[in-house]
């Protein structure tokens, strides 16, 4: 199951370092094609905010608590970008941003 876990929590990772190559907000809504990749940024967020809240919890130095927040914080802000001209990213950030909110209130 551990093994598990790392595998799903890397590739979450390695989606939202994917974002990092975009330039800016002008080229990822316009030039990439992002309504394929809504339901897949929001998987991988979904798993990142998770693996923080628990890692935190459970006290476990093998997760960079911060690193997963900051990764799940860059697919919040690809969300925020889209989410003008997309009603599935402005449905997934505000799911995104109320499951950080309560993983926040539940780690404490």
């Amino acid at each position: 199951m551990a093994r598990c876990e790392r595998i799903c929590v890397a590739a979450a990772q390695e989606t939202a370092h994917l974002l990092h190559s975009v330039e800016g907000e002008r080229e990822l809504v316009h030039d990439f094609p992002w309504w394929q990749m809504i339901s897949c940024l929001l998987c991988a967020s979904s798993v990142l905010v998770v693996a923080g809240v628990f890692a935190q919890c459970e006290g476990e130095d093998e997760w960079d608590v911060g690193a997963l927040r900051d990764d799940a914080e860059t697919c919040l802000k690809v969300f925020e970008a889209l989410s003008s001209s997309s009603d599935g990213a402005r449905m997934a950030r505000d799911m995104l941003a109320r499951l950080s909110e309560r993983g926040l209130r539940w780690s404490k």
